[in-house]
């Protein structure tokens, strides 16, 4: 893991090369992902160019081709492109807790990304190579896409056979993070050891009635060479992808002892597994999967080994008038033993508090995924090769099916609603420490019946029904307060010592990855206000998102915006939440913290300057939160009491706001830059990090820091906790 840790950042981009014009060249080594604004893939670079200087650069680079008025560009895999691009490290957010992008990117060995210049016309060296893997891959997505594009369920089709994932809609990903059922559109370890377990019986058993061929190969070496086969081909179809290589390392793991004559145990042929897995790819253990396939795997194997009805137990079930086949009770009961083993690690790793849905939804969509729909799904890519009238009605069965067992899953989905609030009391209470103690007291409590003290593991459950870890309370007259680290946006979070409120939204995609999580891991029941400053989407983007997730009392925003966050946002009225304006004279008080708003005065016609201005006064401090207002509103704001202790810059430190009277008359001791690493803005401005530096003020930029969180219980309020210090890792450049 050191070595190829090693390798990756000795490859790693040249400061000086970060945000400057280059030319490079490379092949592109991804299936291009296009949306109305740009086409994303990955580029293996042979070389880029720099002041006339050629530089060898034989890496893996991610980018991003902006397009304009939907046009389609012509980019396949296995193409020889040259570009114009200014590229950067892997550089993501770093929150205190959430979705780590460059930890992602570190272990796709992914060195930079960036943007490739619309100004300088690229170009075309060579077209991609007819038998090349990836070629043949992409003929065949886009050629089963025509056939599906118009079906209910074509994003599902395309996923789960050929691991195009572009066509699967936000409202569908929803569903399956809610249910807990993500892992079976996407090629996994499930779909694997499905196509695996499906090949090597059939194969197995049509092999063993050939007579005297299966004595001079037996079944079993035959069962296994057809199985790595059938594996490899349906790696192939996912694209290689790095959850597909890890499974078919694990069936490698498990089917390699048939073909050397070895009789391993079970438990022996996963610990083989789990060692070609690392020595394959060192660095899968940064990845979710990697960690939920093994823990899932074992306990799926340890549970089947004693999990049976005993004869009274059965008597039982006859004498009431049960009757139930004695595998479909043990499937149920191992589906509930993986359903709770799996609630803290899904919480864990993706703050999904799920449990009942994930029992009824496995137990009902395994066993059709894995034994008919999958099949399905892979017979019709093959039969639509040689016959695409033949393949069609396949499709349609599969997509019909799909339609009635999502109808299933929203129903079950409905179930568990009324439980969420308790779901969500038990994940607060999740930690390491309790995740640890969760699964060994569920291995004590469901181990054999010879082992006489099994109930001591629910004394090991306890912990989750009691809050052992809570959030230092805040003494009354005090606030607590964390920017988090949204990119070039802006999401505040202020607490009182019983009231939470929320200044600005970020964008759509930072409220999923960052501020939910957040607002979740910090135990977040309900917000009783939300800002939404101004109407930028780097501003209210994220307020459906929030309302979706977390209970809002009511939505302040400025002059003009209730119409734009009501019908272009679609927020919502249908959740009931009511929405006003923000003016000038404004004040309310929670516990013994004053909250006033300082701006708008007026209905200004720049929209930036329609921002709420806040102003929260403490018992021993005091912030300013200004929006994106200009120079302008600035000037007109000094006859205020605008004094503060921190100050979240106006406009994330652009030149055109942050005016010497302004920052004389607020004088603040720190201010705070809300941007995106590199940004095109250049925000903060040079000019303008110096005038405040000048003013001896202390300056942080999100950028650099990650989130800011200032405590009032810490020895010293203005010493703020930041994120990349509290989580530094190797990835985090």
């Amino acid at each position: 893991m050191f070595w190829n840790a090693q390798a990756i950042l000795a490859q790693q981009l040249p400061k000086e090369i970060e945000g400057q014009k280059i030319t490079i060249q490379g092949r592109i080594v991804s299936i291009p992902t296009q949306n109305k604004f740009n086409t994303q893939f990955d580029l293996h670079a042979s070389h880029f160019v720099y002041q006339d200087q050629f530089y060898p650069f034989h890496s893996k680079v991610r980018l991003k081709w902006y397009v304009k008025d939907n046009q389609i560009l012509s980019v396949a895999p296995d193409q020889l492109w040259q570009f114009t691009v200014k590229l950067k490290r892997p550089h993501g957010t770093v929150n205190f807790t959430g979705f780590d992008y460059a930890k992602y990117l570190f272990s796709q060995r992914i060195i930079a990304i960036g943007n490739i210049n619309r100004t300088e016309k690229p170009i075309w060296l060579d077209s991609s190579r007819d038998y090349h893997p990836q070629t043949i891959r992409y003929q065949l997505i886009q050629h089963i896409k025509n056939l599906v594009i118009d079906l209910p369920n074509a994003g599902i089709i395309l996923a789960m056979g050929l691991g195009e994932r572009s066509l699967i809609s936000s409202q569908q990903w929803n569903l399956f993070r809610q249910t807990g059922t993500s892992h079976l559109v996407a090629i996994s370890g499930l779909h694997v050891s499905s196509i695996a377990l499906v090949t090597f019986f059939i194969s197995r058993r049509l092999w063993s009635h050939l007579g005297n061929v299966a004595l001079w190969l037996p079944s079993i070496y035959f069962a296994t060479i057809v199985t790595l086969l059938a594996v490899s081909f349906y790696v192939f179809l996912a694209g290689f992808s790095i959850s597909a290589q890890r499974a078919f390392m694990m069936i490698l793991g498990f089917l390699m002892p048939n073909l050397l004559d070895r009789h391993l145990s079970v438990s022996h042929r996963i610990s083989l597994a789990l060692a070609f897995v690392l020595l394959y790819d060192p660095l899968s253990t940064l990845s979710a999967g990697f960690w939920l396939s093994f823990i899932l795997v074992s306990t799926l194997v340890y549970f089947s080994q004693f999990i049976h009805l005993s004869p009274i137990r059965r008597k039982w079930y006859q004498a009431s008038g049960i009757h139930l086949r004695t595998w479909f009770v043990q499937l149920i009961l191992l589906q509930a033993i993986l359903s709770l083993v799996a609630f803290p690690l899904s919480y864990y790793f993706f703050q999904t508090p799920v449990i009942l849905s994930p029992i009824l939804c496995n137990l009902l969509l395994i066993p059709l995924t894995s034994f008919i729909i999958l099949p399905a799904i892979f017979f019709s890519i093959l039969l639509s090769i040689f016959s695409t009238w033949l393949a069609l009605p396949v499709f349609y069965f599969i997509s019909d099916l799909l339609v009635r067992l999502f109808k299933t899953v929203h129903f079950i989905q409905g179930i568990e609603q009324p439980y969420s609030s308790l779901l969500h009391t038990l994940a607060t209470n999740l930690n390491l420490f309790t995740i640890s103690l969760t699964l060994f007291s569920l291995f004590t409590l469901f181990a054999p019946r010879g082992f006489h003290i099994r109930w001591l593991g629910l004394i090991g459950l306890l912990p989750l029904f009691f809050t052992i870890s809570t959030p230092k309370t805040i003494q009354h007259g005090e606030f607590a307060f964390t920017v988090l680290d949204v990119g070039q946006s802006l999401a505040t979070v202020i607490r009182t010592q019983n009231h939470q409120l929320m200044y600005d939204a970020a964008s759509q995609w930072m409220s999923k990855s960052v501020i939910v999580p957040h607002l979740k891991t910090q135990q977040f029941r309900h917000l009783d206000l939300l800002i939404a400053s101004h109407g930028d989407s780097d501003h209210i983007g994220g307020v459906n998102v929030i309302v979706q997730n977390i209970p809002i009392q009511q939505i302040l925003t400025g002059a003009t915006e209730i119409g734009r966050i009501q019908d272009f946002l679609k927020v919502p009225l249908q959740q009931q939440v009511p929405i006003a304006l923000c003016k000038a004279g404004q004040q309310w008080q929670w516990d013994g913290v004053y909250f006033e708003i300082l701006h708008p005065t007026r209905n200004y016609r720049n929209r930036n300057d329609r921002s709420c201005v806040l102003k929260i006064t403490g018992k021993n401090h005091s912030m300013l939160l200004a929006g994106d207002i200009s120079s302008q509103v600035e000037l007109s704001l000094l006859s205020k009491n605008l004094q503060a202790d921190v100050l979240i810059a106006p406009h994330h430190g652009s030149k055109t706001s942050s005016s010497t009277p302004f920052i004389r008359v607020v004088n603040p001791k720190v201010v705070i830059f809300s941007t995106r690493y590199l940004n095109h803005f250049r925000h903060p401005h040079p000019d303008i990090v110096r005038r405040y530096q000048r003013f001896n003020i202390q300056t942080l930029n999100t950028a650099e820091t990650g989130a800011i969180h200032f405590d009032p219980n810490s020895h010293d309020f203005l010493k703020p906790i930041l994120a990349r210090e509290q989580r530094r890792q190797i990835w985090h450049y």
